[in-house]
């Protein structure tokens, strides 16, 4: 309970620092409005996330004293990260419909969404990595790791937020996240060390971005960040990008799972 303490504070610490560092003070609650419209449109990967969290804990615990149990962990990292890839990429490559629930006002935000949904799945990898002091009964550790996304989150926000808005609470998010999954992830290997494919894993981010990539730079969703990179298919046409979108999540959808079903077949001959 005292280590969730400042998990809870490390999810809203932006939202109050924005009245005192936001770029501009007097309209700090139109950046706070549309930075929570466009973490509404990533919601999708936390709400599977805590979906997640709360079948898998008493999964781990049931299967702690099990022969072969850390090797099976090792497998759900790697189904749980290529799923929330798919959930990524559902959403960047539907992002166009899924947007139409907001208010035009608020779409300018719409770019703070990659980052979060990938703040969410660091987030849930994070979960997967930091039950080893549960297991271990080292729960003493949790406060410290959580302490340290803090430290982090309020770091980039005084520092970037008058100058960045509300995209400093976006990577305040992400480099807290993956600061307690890199000390997490090092702790436990430590103390309770469980065979991870980090080349399996760092695959399928790979898979991740390639998709991402090419979905962005067709839709014409860079040039904001690299000019002169766009290969838009051009107006009016928007349902034919949407079905290129749909091959290309499909597409690594079925290279993903043909990667993780060697895995489990190797586990499984074992």
């Amino acid at each position: 309970m005292v280590a969730a303490l400042p998990g809870v504070a490390n999810d809203f610490l932006d939202r109050v620092l924005f009245r005192y560092f936001d770029t501009s003070s007097e309209a700090w609650r139109a950046s706070l409005g549309v930075y929570q419209a466009a973490v509404k449109l990533a919601v999708i990967m936390n709400l599977f996330i805590q979906m997640f969290r709360y079948a898998a804990e008493p999964f781990f615990f049931q299967r702690a004293k099990d022969k072969n149990s850390k090797e099976l962990y090792a497998v759900v990292m790697e189904y749980f990260t290529a799923f929330c890839g798919l959930v990524f990429l559902g959403v960047i490559g539907y992002i166009d419909i899924i947007s139409l629930f907001l208010g035009r006002d608020f779409r300018v935000g719409i770019g703070v969404v990659p980052i979060m949904l990938l703040s969410y799945m660091i987030l849930g990898m994070l979960f997967n990595v930091s039950m080893w002091y549960k297991l271990s009964g080292k729960t003493n550790m949790a406060i410290w790791i959580t302490m340290a996304g803090l430290v982090v989150t309020a770091v980039i926000n005084v520092v970037f937020m008058p100058r960045y808005s509300y995209w400093a609470s976006a990577f305040g998010h992400l480099f807290s996240y993956l600061v307690m999954f890199v000390i997490s992830a090092w702790l436990g290997a430590k103390y309770y060390p469980i065979p991870y494919s980090w080349k399996r894993l760092g695959a399928i981010f790979a898979l991740m971005g390639f998709a991402y990539a090419f979905i962005a730079f067709s839709s014409g969703t860079f040039p904001a960040v690299f000019p002169g990179f766009s290969f838009s298919l051009g107006p009016g046409i928007h349902w034919v990008q949407l079905g290129l979108n749909t091959v290309v999540i499909l597409a690594y959808a079925a290279s993903a799972w043909a990667m993780l079903r060697q895995r489990s077949v190797g586990i499984t001959s074992e």
